[in-house]
């Protein structure tokens, strides 16, 4: 594992994004609170080109709570905390790309949330999304 995660290291430093539901840019995605928002990324690559469809178990979801879509100011939480059902990260041979199913809480604050996703303190994917009634 170690050989991987230096060619992971020399290649995964520009971020991915995240496709729909959630948005990379302005306007971003709005979710009500207590749904499931899928967060789904293309794995990043190895030094020899090879996808990195591995990394699964060693993901982070890192959510934090700003002031607003442009702060990075606020409350983090670890995401990887609140599953939908029984999943957790996992990698998706069909689509390409790994998949989490972030449950979020009836207690959440509403506001805008900073989503990351990171391996082995990396940011491999990050966005926001906006927490509505």
């Amino acid at each position: 594992m170690r050989s991987k995660v230096l060619g992971l290291w020399a290649v995964v430093l520009g971020q991915h994004r995240l496709p729909p539901p959630l948005r990379s840019q302005g306007p971003y995605s709005s979710h009500k609170r207590g749904s499931t928002i899928p967060h789904k990324f293309y794995p990043p690559k190895y030094a020899d080109g090879t996808p990195a469809t591995d990394l699964a178990p060693g993901l982070r979801l890192a959510l934090r709570l700003t002031n607003s879509c442009a702060s990075d100011l606020g409350t983090t939480y670890e995401g990887n905390d609140f599953p939908s059902g029984s999943t957790t990260w996992r990698y998706d041979p069909e689509s390409g790309h790994y998949i989490f199913n972030l449950k979020t809480q009836l207690g959440w604050s509403l506001g805008c949330y900073r989503t990351t996703v990171s391996y082995a303190g990396i940011t491999l994917a990050e966005t926001y999304f906006n927490l509505v009634r």
